[in-house]
């Protein structure tokens, strides 16, 4: 097929490039201020417990001890990739994992989609246990969503204890 010029999103694209640019970056620091603001809130629940670390283009939460490696407890994560969805339609997504896990752990793990609502099987995977799901719409409710990412959190732990003893 013959090159017949550029697109009129293309050429749309370039001429706002900068414009665009500046939108994402804006809308980063802002999901990035939302999460914090999240972690901040969940703080009281899990008597100050919870840990963060932003690798590789995911966000981390989980409940531990300072100074421990995260891979030491299961986690939620957020792809940061879905910033977007953050505003619009209004959702978070997490999903939970425990990498180096052993099976029955994992297993035991995805009983929480048994006690938390929004919660859904993925493949039981180490990266890939659960997903969940919280709608807000326009105007979230920071204390509502911390209390939920905290009631997630605190299912993986019962869970977990519940198999360690």
């Amino acid at each position: 097929m013959p090159f017949e010029g550029f697109s009129e999103a293309a050429q749309l694209y370039a001429e706002n490039l900068g414009v665009i640019e500046a939108l994402k970056k804006e809308m980063d620091s802002d999901a990035r201020s939302f999460l914090q603001a999240i972690e901040e809130e969940v703080q009281p629940h899990v008597n100050n417990r919870l840990q963060s670390s932003e690798y590789r283009g995911y966000y981390y939460w989980w409940l531990g001890v300072d100074g421990a490696h995260k891979n030491d407890y299961p986690q939620l994560y957020f792809n940061l990739t879905r910033f977007p969805e953050l505003v619009v339609p209004g959702k978070l997504v997490v999903v939970c994992c425990a990498p180096g896990k052993e099976k029955a752990v994992l297993v035991e793990i995805t009983k929480v989609v048994d006690d938390v609502a929004g919660c859904r099987s993925r493949n039981g995977a180490e990266w890939s246990i659960f997903e969940a799901e919280l709608s807000y719409g326009a105007e979230p409710d920071i204390t509502a969503i911390a209390s939920y990412v905290a009631e997630l959190l605190l299912a993986i732990e019962r869970r977990v204890q519940h198999l360690t003893g």
